[in-house]
């Protein structure tokens, strides 16, 4: 369970109407510092940053899971690994899409931060999706308020907008990625309340694994006691152990073509693979 705190976020962050973009940008269109992808579509170019390094991160997963195997050149494996690689910067340089997002979030920029509020709902239970987006947006304002205070003081004590932001890039990259979960986590709540039962867990395990992943930002920010990972790992077995005997079911629930399932070539009728 998490503790009360006395500045919250119960309501997602939304991209909204910021300041006066300039003459150099077309109505509507969003200022840009470093990535023109995302002049195009803000919200797109993160959710393709996100996408991919999700993709490469599974893929990775699933190869080293798969023994000797998932790293033979033959495997398909190999090559949606490439893909997912490639699309780093494919599309868009991902790097540079969160730090011109991290600018925008700065801003105000076609962008309203999540608001402060009271403490997490259903008593900071983690199994609960409202805790999860909870989170999610608390972390991202309180980064976002925490970056725009620092880019805002170096301007102040006269630094040039280069060196300002130069000095806070890895805070800057780490804003945007809160703002791609926060976004992900809401699609994710939205599926598992309209989406079938049998999605529910994978969906339960995926928000786990965020905070697991990112519990190095949750604790910096405070949003999270120290601690909650013993949780999160307690939960996270729960949900594996719910998951394991319906492996078949989920599978077959993905409909998946018979070259996709079919066996890694190195694995052979009757060797136990």
């Amino acid at each position: 369970m998490l503790p009360p705190c006395e500045t919250r976020s119960p309501h997602p962050g939304e991209w909204g109407a910021g300041p006066d973009v300039g003459p150099d940008v077309g109505a509507g269109g969003p200022r840009t510092a470093w990535a023109p992808w995302s002049a195009v579509d803000r919200d797109l170019a993160l959710l393709k940053a996100a996408a991919t390094v999700q993709a490469q991160e599974t893929v990775s997963m699933c190869r080293v899971h798969c023994g000797a195997p998932g790293f033979a050149a033959v495997e398909r494996l190999n090559a949606y690994r490439g893909l997912a690689h490639a699309y780093q910067n494919a599309g868009g340089d991902n790097e540079l899409i969160l730090y011109d997002t991290a600018r925008a979030m700065a801003d105000l920029d076609r962008y309203a931060p999540p608001e402060p509020g009271a403490g997490p709902p259903d008593e900071g239970d983690l199994r609960s999706p409202r805790v999860w987006l909870f989170l999610a947006r608390d972390v991202e304002r309180r980064m976002r308020d925490r970056l725009a205070g620092r880019v805002a003081d170096a301007r102040a004590a006269g630094r040039d907008p280069f060196t300002a932001w130069n000095g806070n890039l890895v805070l800057a990259a780490r804003t945007a990625v809160a703002c791609a979960d926060r976004t992900m986590l809401e699609i994710l709540v939205t599926s598992l309340e309209e989406g079938p039962e049998l999605l529910g867990p994978v969906l339960r395990l995926h928000a786990l694994n965020w905070l697991d992943r990112r519990a190095g930002d949750l604790l910096n920010e405070g949003v999270v006691p120290a601690g909650v990972l013993d949780e999160v790992w307690a939960l996270r077995a729960e949900v594996c152990d719910a998951l394991a005997p319906r492996a078949a079911d989920l599978a077959a629930g993905l409909d998946l073509p018979a070259p996709i399932t079919a066996p890694a070539a190195g694995i052979l009728p009757g060797d136990g693979g």
